[in-house]
């Protein structure tokens, strides 16, 4: 990749992915401070934030062009205001067509960049791993659990060090002893598929460095497609060097898609 293209690259990994990555770290990290029975983890909260990352990340790889994206927010914008003020008041102007690929960015992502395990079929479930992950991202923003079929519902499993003494495990220390740890990323018992937030997170900063590899490796194709969405995106997530007046000013703006 050219000289002056790697400055973006810096950009979106020092202002969304080095922040986003350390605030779900400490998040998954709280019960290594103590131990005992009540040493719970945030289960909803911790999956929450790693999915979200992903759809976040997921966005820099939409190859919608600008006319489209554009006319999916006067969509938007136009249902928004036929709708009365009480369901308003729960909706966000948000709108993509059913044939379209921009509700499944993020499972194209997990596809793409995470291990060759996420796009094999699950025994006992409809699709691949990348969709049964999916599944759980509205229910687990909302506080409940997902049904990933008929007769199975979904479930967070929190990962301990000591699970007897219910003391918690550092990232880095997973990292370190991936082989030994990653068969705990899901599993299913009885009527419950559970899922190992830890180990998706690592799975997940594994993506990221495949992902940032394919830009430089690829300027082309997946390089010029970043380059669009990080113009596109650039105000949303302040990669623009701003100073406290322009912070200021857009404040309060809404951005769709």
């Amino acid at each position: 990749m050219e000289e002056n293209k790697l400055e973006p690259i810096d950009k979106f990994r020092e202002k969304l992915i080095e922040p986003a990555c350390e605030d779900i770290r400490r998040i998954l990290e709280i019960t290594c401070y103590s131990s005992g029975p009540k040493n719970h983890g945030p289960n909803f909260i911790a999956l929450s934030a790693i999915l979200i990352g992903i759809e976040t990340i997921s966005q820099f790889t939409n190859k919608k062009e600008e006319k489209d994206l554009n006319s999916f927010k006067e969509t938007a914008s136009s249902k928004h205001k036929e709708l009365n003020s009480n369901i308003k008041e729960f909706l966000l102007p948000r709108f993509m067509p059913e044939d379209s690929d921009g509700s499944r960015l993020a499972v194209t992502f997990i596809k793409n960049y995470f291990d060759d395990i996420f796009s094999q079929p699950v025994n006992g479930c409809d699709g691949c791993l990348a969709d049964i992950v999916w599944k759980y991202r509205n229910p687990q923003i909302h506080g409940y659990y997902p049904f990933i079929s008929k007769d199975l519902r979904g479930s967070v499993v929190w990962l301990y060090k000591e699970p007897r003494n219910r003391m918690g495990v550092k990232i880095e220390e997973v990292e370190r002893e991936f082989d030994s740890y990653k068969n705990s990323l899901y599993g299913v018992e009885g009527e419950y598929f559970r899922l190992c937030p830890h180990i998706l997170f690592v799975y997940f900063k594994f993506a990221i460095k495949r992902y940032l590899d394919d830009i430089k490796e690829k300027p082309e194709s997946i390089g010029d497609n970043f380059m669009k969405n990080y113009k596109r995106l650039a105000d949303q997530y302040y990669f623009r060097d701003e100073t406290a007046q322009d912070v200021l000013e857009n404040q309060g703006k809404s951005k769709c898609l």
